[in-house]
């Protein structure tokens, strides 16, 4: 019992994976801040806007 309850202290103790769930939540909040703002279909737009302007150029010889 003395073994489980040392691995439980060593591991809330454990710093690194704070570390990583640190950017972990930080990056879910910039992909949540991008949604919410419309980022995403923007770009999509704008994308579709490209693909119309190429497939409209006429073919020089």
């Amino acid at each position: 019992m003395k073994a489980i309850r040392n691995e439980i202290q060593k591991f809330i103790e454990d710093e690194e994976g704070l570390t990583l769930l640190e950017y972990i939540l930080g990056a879910a909040l910039i992909v949540a801040a991008l949604l919410s703002i419309g980022f995403w279909q923007a770009l999509a737009d704008k994308f579709t806007d490209v693909a119309s302007e190429i497939g409209s150029i006429e073919p020089t010889e």
